[in-house]
């Protein structure tokens, strides 16, 4: 889930946890949420039943709002490839696929800050609304 290498040095989930504490915008309430009922609601026995059955790669073929991918390129349990292929298959107005080069499943830091500073920048291109 978190990759880490000779080069690559994943600082693991305490960091993050750190961070969270230590944010303006987390509170503990929002840490509870992600990490346990989040997961909760994710993982539920009737979704992991039905895993088996599911295809993704026939379950949308178009949509009509930009769409980013974001995947880390050390991910083992999301497999690249699968993400590039629905990627490349899917319809949309406008689509990009970013590769979180320090990233397995969980994104590094580095990665984070690179896709934080991505997202703002494409918020920054939508009009107000009047």
């Amino acid at each position: 889930m978190i990759y880490s290498d000779a080069q690559i040095k994943h600082p693991g989930f305490m960091r993050i946890i750190k961070d969270m504490l230590r944010s303006e915008t987390y509170t503990l309430a929002d840490m509870f949420n992600s990490f346990y009922k989040g997961f909760k609601l994710a993982y539920c026995q009737r979704f992991i039943e039905q895993l088996d059955h599911y295809h993704f790669m026939e379950s949308l073929e178009e949509i009509h709002l930009p769409v980013v991918f974001i995947h880390g390129v050390y991910d083992y349990q999301v497999h690249g490839s699968l993400v590039k292929q629905f990627y490349e298959k899917l319809r949309a107005p406008s689509k990009k696929m970013i590769w979180a080069s320090k990233s397995g499943h969980a994104f590094h830091p580095d990665d984070t800050a690179l896709n934080e500073q991505y997202l703002i920048q494409q918020l920054s291109y939508m009009e107000e609304p009047s």
